[in-house]
């Protein structure tokens, strides 16, 4: 009956303000927001933690009539790691005591609550039994077995996708260290240029894929007229990207003023992402099955030529943090992933792409989920 937690909202009489507030306790920005008939914002949700939970802020004039005005009832604990710091930073940032800390028997269980800013009850709790819950780190994800990736008509699950978003974000920023290095008159060292044509390779693939092959099934699942818009505006987007791309490849070559070229493909890019992923990848995992998206997923990868796959595969799992590489991972059969640790990740890490001869490397830092 009860499968498991889906979603916990909290109420604000100020959206903007809770919005801000749970962004800088959270350290992510909102996943989705939608607004409401009048036009003014009434939800933004964070999906945060092990498994992506959803924490959801709405609009106090959208809670039910009878609503109770003062905080009470039940308390919602998410776990975390270290109770006495959480709660210390919770009530550093405005929220007050509701429950004080208390171990619950002797087997390691820690508990508090605070009312947040805004006046819902937080609660959060050390609790080992969550822990028992999640799946075995890094190396036993990677290398077990592929996980049952649920019957077709389920929803379709985008792990694959913000992997790719993680993996472009990671090349920008790249782009933007080396950038900062480079005379900017001068054409660009090789090993930069390699980081920059794979980078570029792999965004224009992504985005004719989704052009030619998702949008069209996607919009065909749609009725709400702002749902289509933001399919519609994904197109349109696209569109914006390539001079942008173009500018940076003739200034990479000594055509041109890099800085300027870099921060314009920087900021048309990484706000089409974040907004593809607060209006967009809902609508997917809401109106696709899983059998759709891997019918995408197949088109996308028979984009790439055989030799081209390889390329693919270690250029995302570059620097991916857990959960990313989890969700590539997890779609390769074990042969490839034993491939890719054996011999193209070490193929792929001596090209030294992105980095500047002379200089020293620093290390490849862990991408998180983090969006702007």
């Amino acid at each position: 009956m009860l499968r498991g937690f889906a979603t916990i909202n909290y109420w604000a009489d100020d959206l903007d303000a809770a919005k801000r507030w749970y962004a800088e306790l959270l350290g992510v920005e909102p996943y989705f927001e939608r607004a409401g008939p009048d036009g003014r914002p009434a939800y933004a949700e964070f999906r945060i933690g092990d498994h992506q939970d959803e924490l959801g802020l709405i609009d106090h004039r959208w809670a039910p009539s009878g609503a109770a005005a003062e905080p009470g009832g039940a308390v919602m604990y998410w776990h975390v790691d270290d109770v006495a710091a959480t709660v210390e930073k919770l009530l550093s940032m405005g929220a007050r005591e509701y429950q004080p800390i208390t171990r619950r028997g002797d087997q390691g269980f820690v508990t508090a609550a605070v009312v947040d800013p805004f006046g819902n009850v937080l609660g959060v709790m050390y609790n080992p039994h969550y822990l028992k819950t999640l799946k075995p780190p890094g190396r036993a994800a990677r290398q077990g077995a592929r996980r049952d990736l649920g019957p077709p008509d389920a929803s379709a699950d985008v792990g694959l996708m913000r992997a790719l978003h993680a993996a472009l974000r990671r090349d920008l920023s790249r782009l933007q260290e080396a950038v900062a290095q480079l005379d900017n008159s001068a054409a660009a060292p090789p090993t930069v240029l390699a980081g920059w044509d794979a980078f570029r390779t792999q965004l224009d693939n992504h985005h004719a894929a989704e052009d030619d092959d998702l949008w069209p099934v996607l919009r065909g699942k749609l009725s709400d007229p702002g749902d289509l818009a933001s399919v519609d505006a994904m197109v349109a987007e696209h569109r914006h990207i390539p001079p942008a791309l173009a500018g940076v490849d003739a200034a990479l070559r000594g055509g041109g003023e890099l800085t300027a070229a870099v921060e314009r493909l920087s900021t048309v890019v990484l706000d089409h992402l974040a907004h593809e992923e607060r209006e967009v990848l809902p609508l997917i995992e809401q109106h696709l099955t899983q059998a759709q998206w891997r019918t995408f997923l197949h088109k996308e990868r028979d984009r790439r030529a055989l030799r081209e796959r390889p390329e693919f595969l270690a250029w995302i799992l570059d620097g991916a943090g857990e959960q990313d590489a989890a969700a590539v991972l997890t779609e390769m059969p074990l042969p490839a992933r034993l491939v890719h640790r054996l011999v193209l990740k070490r193929r792929y890490d001596a090209q030294h792409r992105w980095q500047i001869p002379g200089r020293t490397a620093e290390p490849a830092p862990r991408w998180s989920r983090r969006r702007r």
